[in-house]
């Protein structure tokens, strides 16, 4: 069984500028969508986090949820989308987190830039067109977010590594294999990333495998027996015994209680 998004009618794709004053308090969003800042400055807030937001942040919503934004300058300029994403618990079973600060040269970015002016100059076969690149955000949002442990103030000669781990974490993986696409000597790469991370490689991808696990477990779409399988474990008893080593709960109890 694989777990998939379809985009359904996209309502609004709008460019806007707001000034100082600018408030917006949603008690109850009708559709799916994100806002995309270009320019200037503002604050986000729900009922997990507040958080100022600038160039390259992007805001990720989905129907039903409550938020406010604000401006923090009078040049807060954004890119704000309406639609309708199946099924209705895509975000979470992507593990698209609601608010993700992407560099300013970030190619998503350039996406969103790309699916207004799909949508504002209503070319040949814009509906088609905006629902593929929006299709396009999407995946590539769902890989930023596997990235669970940034690089900023890590080695940046870790980079490769963390990459393919987190692309890669259903598959056997080796560490001579990592410290390989680094270029480092194993033993080197094996002390430098305790050092940065905390943790050795194979613990790292076991956390990785263990976050997509609740995802896969809160989505709902597998059985326990699928999600071992997805997440390359030998057996549902090795998945069930590492997930509570982990976690201090079995699979099915997590899923249960949707921690």
């Amino acid at each position: 069984m694989q777990f998939d998004v379809r985009i359904g009618s996209i309502y609004a794709v709008y460019r806007k500028k707001e000034n100082i004053d600018f408030e917006f308090d949603c008690k109850r969003r009708l559709h799916d969508g994100f806002i995309y800042v270009l320019k200037g400055k503002g604050f986000f807030e729900n009922s997990h986090f507040k958080e100022e937001v600038s160039q390259g942040s992007i805001i990720v919503l989905t129907e039903g949820s409550a938020y406010k934004v604000k401006a923090l300058s009078d040049d807060f300029e954004y890119i704000t989308t309406a639609m309708r994403i199946y099924p209705a618990n895509w975000q979470t079973a992507l593990g698209i987190q609601n608010l993700i600060h992407l560099d300013k040269q970030s190619y998503i970015g350039k996406q969103v830039d790309q699916l207004f002016d799909t949508w504002e100059n209503r070319v040949s076969l814009y509906t088609m067109r905006t629902r593929i690149i929006t299709e396009q955000i999407i995946i590539n949002l769902h890989e930023e977010c596997s990235r669970l442990v940034t690089m900023d103030g890590n080695d940046a000669r870790l980079s490769p590594a963390v990459d393919f781990i987190g692309q890669n974490y259903d598959k056997a993986i080796s560490t001579k294999e990592l410290a390989d696409l680094c270029n480092l000597s194993l033993s080197h790469f094996r002390r430098i990333f305790k050092e940065n991370f905390g943790i050795s490689p194979m613990q790292y991808r076991e956390t990785v495998r263990i976050y997509w696990a609740k995802q896969f477990l809160k989505s709902d779409l597998f059985t326990v027996s699928e999600i071992a399988s997805k997440l390359g474990y030998y057996d549902i008893y090795h998945f069930s015994k590492e997930f509570k080593k982990a976690t201090g709960l079995s699979p099915i109890s997590y899923k249960k209680g949707k921690q």
